[in-house]
């Protein structure tokens, strides 16, 4: 967005011990048009392993926080930003900054949006997490087992079809004790009504 240099610049100016700064960034249609947030908030390292909360286009960082971490690593496809956060941050050297920063354009070709894409990044992001953090929250399972099974089903029934869903809390049991030794306290408690409903809509928001 205009100005986003100036105040990124002015930022790091003004502060000690703060590698990265990042922002707030807006979905975009193909056209231009602002159509949501990209769910910013901010750091907590923990935290990252359940969601990855920092706009790639809203995140700037000091070259040698780069060269510590040993930069992108070019065996990924997909986490390859996600990834690099999780490297990089070596405690409270992250800093967020409230404003919107950039436009996150959302169209059919895009790695992370186009169905043929998702399941491969659903795998790697989990993967990423597990490498680092030796164990993977219930979200990113359960959404990984969804387009797990969505694909397989995908090959006998519509491409559509909700019994996809059927399939998924199975396979969700069977990859969550794959990636994770016990249930975790965190876990349970992500078992909100209002998680489950977002559940209930995956089909929905895949079609």
């Amino acid at each position: 967005m205009e100005g986003t240099l100036n105040r990124i610049a002015r930022q790091f100016s003004n502060r000690t011990g703060i590698d990265v700064i990042y922002g707030k960034g807006t979905y975009l249609s193909e056209d231009g048009t602002p159509v949501g947030w990209y769910p910013t908030e901010p750091f907590d390292r923990d935290r990252l392993a359940v969601t990855n909360f920092i706009c790639q286009p809203s995140a700037f960082f000091l070259r040698p926080a780069y060269e510590r971490c040993g930069g992108v690593n070019i065996g990924l496809h997909y986490a390859m930003d996600y990834d690099l956060w999780i490297r990089m941050a070596i405690g409270d050297n992250f800093s967020f900054l409230p404003e919107n920063l950039s436009g996150f354009r959302l169209h059919a070709g895009s790695k992370t949006v186009s169905p043929q894409h998702s399941l491969k990044n659903h795998r790697e992001c989990v993967e990423t997490v597990f490498r680092h953090y030796g164990k993977v929250p219930i979200n990113r399972i359960v959404a990984y087992a969804f387009q797990l099974t969505k694909y397989y089903i995908s090959h006998f029934f519509e491409a559509n079809s909700h019994i996809s869903s059927i399939f998924t809390l199975p396979v969700a049991i069977a990859l969550y004790f794959r990636y994770n030794k016990w249930v975790r306290l965190s876990d349970i408690l992500m078992i909100t009504p209002s998680n489950l409903k977002k559940l209930r809509e995956l089909d929905r928001l895949q079609m």
